[in-house]
């Protein structure tokens, strides 16, 4: 199974997301804070 590739576009919608820190070709990266939160739910 190999790994999504985002174009520009989606890169763009993603990265508008507060949640998101920094998003590249192949990864999404999250702040330290969604992390968090995310753990605890």
């Amino acid at each position: 199974m190999g790994r999504q590739s985002y174009n520009e576009q989606v890169r763009r919608i993603l990265e508008g997301n507060p949640n998101v820190r920094h998003v590249s070709e192949k990864t999404i990266q999250y702040t330290p804070e969604f992390k968090l939160k995310a753990v605890k739910a």
